[in-house]
């Protein structure tokens, strides 16, 4: 009991530290799992007899049972769902295990010491928050681990034992941490001077470093943006200023800075195959540019205007380099300089385009695949032979950003209805940032189900079940549709700038954003907005027209929720009977177990009494038949010996049931040999106790005696 409790002492307040510092005690039931792991690690290292074996066997079945009662197409993510739990119970097993070392070895524990020591320490200098669910638990250990040293070094009076010493300290122990729990926290963390200030400056130069040998970039920000690709789930970040605008031109209301362009999608997580490069930038503007001039070349200063301004890089360490769309990059400048990540500020000139005049909405709308002004300003781009470089740069795009996308049938129906006249790509790519834009906007709208494994999954999830997300949702599911339509987009991270029009203008964490960018043939790539209460920058000289409207009389179809749709009685009822069939799989499986188990312990007992002595099977019966007494309430007092306990039980039952306990004490002091006769005679005094025992206590406490007998392990 003692050692069992010892090893509590640190395995339990370990597993909470670790689990809540991971996030992971967010739910009952990961709290629980970790204790039950906790009580099968101590079951299986000091539990009596089959017990031991006996319990994780039957959790064992009883997981087993719970997956297969899933449907067989939902397994799988029922497995995936339930991983945390997992996590934590793999948590609780590897701290018992650390508990148990430190228990045994001194120098595990120190060095467990020195670790939280560590952890904590760094985690303060680098402003992370610990809560009182990490710092309780990590204040336990610390103060365990240091009245474990002070008792080693206590001279002349060291406990007889040790652990049993430090069972018995461990109430005031655990008051103090319940102190430091309900304490009042201050307001602001203690200033800790100019040990944060070369801490700081330590870590800003271990980021610099990191970055410029290309490792993997820092950021916390609230959506949108992220070397991971894209991070579903309940988000939130720090606020702080991380670039800021200066020197600015003729921005406009709102401007997008492209960080990371994206373009494989596999239904949960976005990458990258084919870079966005310099000279798709160059020959992007230049097709822009040529479309408009040889569109309207009286007027083109009304569709295309030139902006600028001088990006400086703040409190950001990245690989990413951020710059609007449509960058006028400098000709004669392969190479181009300014726009490398190791600069800390760089200018930037781009092309705004005024989505507010009706002439460049008519381009959008009928551009022409091949407008041949690009030979004629290709030049002026630094594209030479851009008509003989197009062809590539047009394949590439198909290629990188066009992949077969297969959406579901019931999606491939709605949008046919949705899409339902619109004549030109650019007035279905409307209709779609119409549809997505009318959903709800939301930070929190929770993890995607396990089951979403591809684009075609995640397209249905959001349309007909959730209909609620933040700008991640909606660009790729924008992205999606879109390519189901043969129109090539991408997705893009970047960040969404309120311009202030002051001389500067500070980009935080907060302002982060994703968009879908679609590729218009004659036009090149445009930037959509389907987020919920986000815009774009839309132009200059007279009102934004609105987006491309359906036919008079006729609103957009609205996806109708699968949960509102009841399921037809046919298959309500099928889906009944399946539930009560896989009710009965954990079940069956339970009763196998158990018969199996009981059949092999049988078998392993007629093998063990075989190869067992006289003797040895004398001596198993009288334990065995001294247990039965004890069901009589007569049981062998410490100190007492077994002629004194007869003549006492003779009060209680008759001689001749109680013949096998001379023999045993013959055996015991008078080193008598036991033979056949007195081995039979101990037999015989079992059988009869355990009638009279089902005669006279009633078949309860004699079926409680043959499961403590089975789990104990005593019976021959």
């Amino acid at each position: 009991m003692i050692e069992t409790c010892y090893e509590l002492l640190y395995s339990l307040p370990l597993s909470l530290l670790i689990l809540a510092a991971w996030g992971r005690l967010s739910s009952p039931e990961a709290l629980l799992s970790a204790l039950l792991a906790l009580g099968v690690c101590i079951l299986l290292k000091s539990g009596p007899g089959r017990l031991r074996l006996l319990l994780p066997g039957a959790l064992l079945i009883l997981m087993a049972g719970a997956v297969l009662m899933q449907e067989p197409g939902t397994r799988a993510g029922f497995i995936v769902e339930k991983l945390p739990l997992l996590f934590a119970v793999l948590t609780a097993s590897a701290c018992f295990l650390l508990s148990v070392a430190a228990g045994a070895f001194v120098p595990v524990r120190r060095i467990f010491a020195f670790v939280l020591i560590l952890s904590f320490a760094a985690a303060l200098m680098m402003g992370e928050e610990i809560g009182r669910a990490e710092a309780v638990p990590g204040i336990f250990l610390l103060l365990l681990v240091l009245a474990e040293e002070a008792q080693l070094f206590r001279k002349g009076n060291i406990p007889v034992n040790p652990k049993a010493h430090m069972v018995s300290l461990s109430p005031f122990l655990l008051c103090i941490g319940i102190l430091a729990f309900l304490a009042p926290a201050p307001a602001h963390p203690f200033d800790w001077g100019f040990v944060t200030d070369f801490m700081g400056r330590a870590v800003s130069f271990a980021r610099s470093v990191a970055v410029t040998m290309g490792m993997r970039e820092e950021y916390k920000g609230i959506a949108g943006f992220s070397e991971e690709g894209i991070t579903w789930g309940n988000l939130a970040g720090e606020e702080k200023e991380v670039m800021s605008i200066v020197r600015q031109k003729d921005l406009g209301e709102v401007l997008c800075l492209e960080g990371a362009i994206l373009d494989t999608f596999d239904g949960r997580e976005w990458s990258t195959r084919q870079e966005w490069t310099e000279s798709d930038r160059r020959m992007d503007a230049l097709q822009t540019f040529a479309a408009v001039e040889e569109s309207c070349p009286e007027h083109s200063g009304e569709l295309l205007r030139e902006a600028s301004f001088v990006l400086v890089m703040e409190d950001f360490h990245t690989r990413h380099v951020f710059s609007p769309p449509k960058l006028i990059l400098p000709a004669g400048n392969p190479e181009n300089e300014y726009l490398k990540s190791g600069k800390r500020e760089y200018p930037c000139s781009y092309y705004r385009m005024n989505f507010g005049n009706e002439e460049l909405l008519r381009l959008l709308r009928e551009g022409e695949a091949d407008p041949g002004g690009l030979a004629e300003y290709g030049a002026r781009f630094g594209v030479r032979d851009a008509w003989k470089e197009f062809p590539l740069y047009r394949e590439r795009i198909d290629s990188g950003y066009l992949p077969e996308t297969a959406i579901s049938t019931r999606a491939e129906d709605y949008l046919e209805e949705l899409l339902a006249g619109a004549g030109t790509d650019y007035d279905r790519l409307c209709r779609i940032q119409e549809l997505l834009s009318s959903f709800s906007y939301s930070l929190t709208p929770g993890e995607l189900p396990p089951d979403i494994q591809s684009p075609a999954d995640f397209l249905d999830y959001l349309l007909f079940e959730k209909q609620e997300g933040y700008c991640s949702h909606f660009a790729t599911a924008f992205v999606i549709m879109a390519r189901s339509r043969g129109i090539p987009a991408r997705f893009v991270e970047g960040f969404r700038v309120p311009v202030s029009g002051k001389e500067k203008t500070g980009i935080t964490s907060s302002m982060a954003h994703a968009w879908p960018e679609a590729y218009l043939e004659g036009v090149g790539w445009i930037a959509f907005e389907p987020t919920p209460g986000r815009a774009m920058d839309r132009g200059w000289e007279g009102e934004a027209v609105s987006l491309e409207q359906p036919p008079e009389g006729r609103a957009l179809p609205r996806p109708v929720l699968s949960r509102d749709e009841a399921p037809a009685p046919e298959e309500e009822q099928a889906r009944s009977s399946a539930s009560a069939g896989a009710f009965w799989i954990p079940v069956f499986l339970a009763v196998l177990f158990l018969l199996t188990f009981i059949l092999a312990e049988r078998l392993s007992g007629v093998l063990r009494a075989r190869k067992m002595s006289p003797g040895e099977r004398f001596r198993a019966c009288c334990k065995e038949n001294l247990r039965l007494l004890s069901f009589f309430s007569l049981i062998l007092q410490e100190g007492e010996t077994l002629s004194e306990f007869r003549e006492r039980a003779l009060g209680v039952l008759e001689p001749e049931s109680l013949g096998f306990l001379s023999d045993y004490e013959r055996m015991l002091y008078a080193e008598v040999v036991p033979d056949e006769g007195m081995l039979h005679r101990a037999v015989e005094n079992r059988g009869g106790l355990q009638e009279r025992l089902r005669k006279e206590k009633g078949l309860p406490v004699f079926m409680l005696y043959c499961i403590t007998g089975f789990l104990g392990g005593d019976t021959v």
